[in-house]
């Protein structure tokens, strides 16, 4: 069944079927924070976390938080917005991130809002990490700060205690709902473990992901009812057997 639902969605994306997502309230608050950057004369602080693997368990959320960076990145040097990117501890993701920002520059004219030294790297250790980017959030403090992707449970603490410290509008989330916690106090607007997938979606604005959020979204819904169906048929003395088929 979870064959066919992708590739049914994925026929729909090529054939050029509208797929709508929902816009969610994270998403539409990064307008407005980049506008609040702008108005105090602060700078935007982006991360994609600590644990922003390009395989394995983290490389979904590495992605859709790479289109959530590259959505906002492109706002703020729209507006002028001066803009600083933490890289997570995996060296890997230096040169996609660095090449998010070359491109966002280049996108909107202005080559020249390119920065070497605003793209941030502190080592492949997470104490380096956190460290290093709570300091660079101290030190800039940024008007509003986005924290979306693999976040860590204790690698990004520091930096996201940091900025909201300094009065930051807090926008962000993980796609682990292990991780949640202090996270979802700290944040001003919150994505919810798969909010993440489907804001980088959003953001990408690329059919072929938005198809597969919208399958993820059947695939839940079937997991929610069937165990609703066997126990109202448990409950009425009806054999639900062919359930674990």
């Amino acid at each position: 069944m979870t064959v066919v639902d992708v590739l049914y969605h994925t026929w729909r994306a090529q054939a050029g079927m509208t797929l709508d997502l929902r816009a969610l309230a994270p998403v539409e608050a990064i307008s407005d924070g980049i506008d609040r950057c702008k108005e105090m004369g602060r700078p935007l602080y982006l991360t994609i976390g600590c644990y922003a693997e390009l395989s394995g368990l983290y490389a979904p959320m590495t992605i859709s938080a790479m289109n959530i960076q590259r959505y906002a990145a492109r706002l703020a040097i729209r507006r002028d917005v001066e803009t600083w990117f933490m890289i997570p501890m995996i060296p890997e993701a230096l040169p996609l991130v660095d090449g998010i920002y070359r491109e966002v520059c280049v996108a909107e004219g202005k080559p020249e809002a390119y920065k070497r030294d605003h793209v941030q790297w502190f080592g492949q250790l997470e104490a380096g990490y956190s460290t290093g980017a709570a300091g660079v959030a101290g030190r800039i403090r940024a008007g509003t700060a986005i924290c979306a992707g693999a976040l860590s449970g204790t690698g990004d603490i520091a930096p996201t205690a940091v900025n909201r410290t300094v009065g930051a509008l807090m926008i962000g989330g993980n796609a682990r709902y292990t991780h949640q916690g202090v996270y979802s106090i700290w944040f001003d607007y919150s994505l919810w473990t798969s909010d993440v997938y489907a804001a980088g979606a959003y953001c990408a604005g690329d059919p072929f992901m938005r198809s597969s959020v919208v399958a993820q979204d059947v695939i839940s819904w079937v997991c929610i009812l069937l165990p609703l169906i066997a126990l109202l048929l448990g409950a009425a003395g009806v054999s639900t057997d062919w359930l674990a088929i």
